[in-house]
């Protein structure tokens, strides 16, 4: 197997860290015990320093999605089993990193406002739960389509569907 320069090895294991502990947890000590570099090559091929290099890790891990789903997508020509594949490999990989991947706690305490809400709102008990879950994944996913696009036009468009389908389920 080839060796990774240092450059993808600062790349690799910055995105690594990001997952886990997000940016204001992941320090460039971290990164370099972790990646096995030199903080000389850090500020070669990083200059700019922590910002240049998460960005850099950022465009690496959204390339990587990327492939995953150009390859799924081509090999699941119906939508439905393309979905079905790709969130299989996203659980997956959650479940490989004891999932690590994100914030557990911040997320948790927002599904449970959710939750709180939705029962309120009479909802059937069956339904808060995956409600909640749906109504947070939609929300969240908005937002990082508003930051892509430097727009809020996703955040609306969600705003506006997601009363039609709380019509519907209550």
């Amino acid at each position: 197997m080839e060796r990774l320069s240092s450059r993808e090895r600062l790349i690799q294991t910055t995105a690594q860290l990001l997952q886990e502990k997000g940016y204001y947890g992941t320090g460039l000590k971290d990164i370099l015990k972790l990646s096995g570099t030199p903080s000389g090559s850090l500020y070669h091929y990083f200059p700019d320093g922590k910002e240049e290099l998460t960005a850099a890790a950022i465009r690496s891990a959204g390339r990587r999605l990327e492939k995953q789903i150009e390859t799924t997508i081509e090999n699941h020509p119906d939508l439905y089993r393309a979905l079905q594949e790709i969130t299989s490999r996203l659980s997956q990989e959650l479940i490989d990193s004891d999932f690590q991947k994100g914030c557990s706690s911040i997320y948790l305490k927002w599904q449970n406002l959710l939750s709180t809400f939705l029962q309120r709102s009479e909802m059937k008990e069956d339904q808060v739960k995956p409600v909640s879950i749906l109504l947070l994944a939609v929300i969240e996913g908005a937002l990082v389509l508003c930051r892509a696009h430097r727009s809020i036009e996703p955040l609306e468009i969600v705003s506006k569907q997601l009363e039609n389908i709380l019509n519907i389920l209550t």
